[in-house]
């Protein structure tokens, strides 16, 4: 899973009609903003879990939920002083608040939209790959939204920001077996023999 860069062309009445995905930025379309503010370091964004057995292999404890990744999200957002509207959680994820993120999606993309009436939105979708020749676009579906009153490039900015954030994320965070005495991580605590 990765987030793209990506770029939106607009139909006549403005709707969005194709979304374009670049790896690297599309230098003929527009200059890319610089995106990285000085922020508090708080790791990657931690997407899948693991947890060490005593034979050695990793055991998968699944995939955060959507909310949790958003939670993560909107905190350096707010962080970088980037959210002047809002920033949340699409509404239909906020009814299914312990919904695991969609791991089986081809992407997750964040790219900005101009508002019908005022302002930008930033989405944030997971996309899924065409069924066939009569699926064009495939399978999309909204899990987080944000507005900006900043101008385009803020919206941009604040889209491009968390799609590195994404790119960044830890899918194979893997915690220790826990401390059958203290219930802490085994390793470093005084009750439980050191790991050789």
């Amino acid at each position: 899973m990765c987030a793209f860069h990506c770029a939106v062309l607009y139909g006549p009445e403005g709707a969005p009609t194709q979304i374009e995905l670049y790896e690297e930025p599309y230098p003929s379309v527009m200059a890319w903003p610089e995106i990285w503010v000085p922020v508090e370091d708080k790791g990657p964004i931690i997407i899948e879990r693991f947890r060490k057995k005593p034979d050695g292999y990793l055991a998968s404890l699944g995939c955060e939920s959507v909310e949790s990744v958003y939670r993560q999200i909107e905190e350096r957002l707010r962080d970088a002083g980037m959210i002047d509207e809002y920033f949340s959680l699409d509404y239909d994820v906020k009814r299914r608040p312990n919904e695991p993120w969609p791991a089986s999606a081809l992407w997750v993309v964040a790219f900005p939209v101009v508002g019908g009436s005022e302002g930008h939105y930033i989405h944030v979708e997971a996309l899924w790959s065409p069924d066939g020749p009569s699926d064009l676009y495939g399978k999309r579906r909204l899990l987080m939204l944000g507005k900006t009153f900043q101008g385009w490039d803020h919206a941009w900015k604040m889209a491009m920001f968390i799609a590195q954030l994404l790119e960044d994320a830890s899918w194979g965070h893997v915690e220790e077996e826990p401390c059958p005495v203290c219930e802490g991580v085994s390793q470093g605590h005084t009750c439980c023999p050191p790991k050789e």
